[in-house]
């Protein structure tokens, strides 16, 4: 008798989760679509072969304020691998050499040429 009823327990649970985790997953949905309006967020747009700069972040602690700079500053890198998971990619340089550290999406900007 108790076979059946913990049967019938498991599956008002399965479906009661599934539901709410159904519900969930559409909020969430809905309020990255808001989050992205409303904080303009851009795509990754780059890809594989691309020529790219990213940022340097100075301390504040070594000078008054913090600056910002794009490395390298009078040329570019290739953008060699895109990792989508880790939102990073790795980047190589004019002679084929492939940096070790990865790069943040946020940190790499299309190179321009124009200083």
């Amino acid at each position: 008798m108790t076979e059946p009823l913990v049967q019938k327990l498991m599956a008002i649970h399965n479906e009661t989760f599934g539901i709410a985790a159904a519900k969930i997953k559409k909020f969430q949905k809905q309020y990255k679509k808001k989050y992205d309006k409303r904080n303009e967020v851009k795509k990754f747009s780059l890809k594989v072969g691309d020529k790219v700069q990213y940022k340097i972040h100075k301390s504040r602690k070594v000078r008054g304020k913090p600056q910002i700079k794009f490395f390298p500053t009078r040329g570019y890198l290739l953008i060699h691998k895109i990792c989508p998971k880790i939102k990073k990619v790795i980047l190589e340089d004019k002679e084929g050499k492939i940096h070790k550290r990865k790069q943040l999406f946020d940190r790499v900007r299309k190179y321009t040429g124009v200083f």
